[in-house]
């Protein structure tokens, strides 16, 4: 395969990946103390702000890709990178993680300090949505 062909395949199939995911909706409990703004959601899941409690998807999975790259503009590199320094330096912890979506649904209806993330076609009327990530 020639250069130009290769490029213009990698560039296809980014647009094609870009295409697919789903919009990424930040949910709260309906009775959330706080409602943040954007702003303050990065910095909720960064741990600079402890007003709710972050919750995390396990693993990497396009929604949480999504999220970070959208809210903090981090990768899962630049993330690691990111929480390693914070807990050798003792300034905080990463989000506790959920198994999946559903779990994450479960865990944010039945708390209402917790702020967590699914995928906007995965929601349910037991969350409230702060905004949509698109």
């Amino acid at each position: 395969m020639t250069t130009p062909m290769r490029l213009f395949s990698a560039l296809l199939l980014s647009a094609l990946a870009a295409a697919s995911h789903a919009d990424v909706a930040v949910i709260v409990h309906p009775d959330a103390p706080d409602t943040p703004s954007v702003a303050a959601v990065a910095s909720i899941f960064l741990g600079l702000d402890r007003s709710l409690a972050p919750t995390d998807l396990q693993g990497w999975p396009a929604a949480r890709e999504h999220f970070y790259r959208e809210l903090t503009r981090k990768n899962e590199g630049q993330l690691k990178s990111y929480w390693a320094a914070r807990i050798f330096t003792g300034k905080g912890r990463p989000p506790r993680t959920v198994k999946d979506q559903s779990a994450m649904l479960d865990y944010v209806a039945s708390n209402p300090q917790a702020i967590g993330y699914v995928d906007s076609d995965a929601l349910d009327e037991r969350v409230q949505v702060l905004f949509i990530l698109r």
